[in-house]
């Protein structure tokens, strides 16, 4: 007899369980925020130029039009990557371009949590990009 995670796996089915509560849409956590605040632009970073613009917080991860992500998948993008540049250049002019050029947002995610000094938020964002990686 099969067990239910043969079954699933041959019939693809996706689990339904609820993500825990800090990766919920609308989750805040201002003092996460004001850490990704100090970093650098991680696209500037990431093609070695020094931001021209000023650093916002982009909240991440495909939510959808009135859909806030939770505070803790943010990115730090300087102004021009994040609206003020054409498409792919900002993110909120095209996302597919944008991610072709510079990364996926997980990918850039991956650079941020590196630097995150709370260890809890750390291991909630390493613990849900290794959950993406495997879906």
């Amino acid at each position: 007899m099969k067990t239910l995670e043969q079954i699933q796996e041959e019939n693809h089915f996706v689990s339904f369980q609820k993500p825990i509560p800090e990766l919920r849409n609308g989750y805040k956590d201002k003092k996460h925020l004001a850490e990704i605040a100090l970093m650098s632009c991680v696209v500037c970073d990431k093609i070695k130029e020094k931001s021209k613009t000023r650093l916002e917080v982009h909240h991440s991860m495909r939510k959808g039009l009135g859909l806030k992500a939770s505070d803790l998948l943010t990115l730090p993008l300087c102004s021009f990557h994040h609206r003020t540049g054409n498409a792919g250049e900002a993110i909120h002019q095209g996302r597919n371009l944008w991610e072709k050029e510079f990364g996926t947002q997980e990918e850039l995610l991956k650079i941020i949590v590196i630097k995150i000094n709370n260890k809890k938020n750390k291991k909630i964002i390493e613990d849900f990009l290794s959950i993406t990686n495997n879906q």
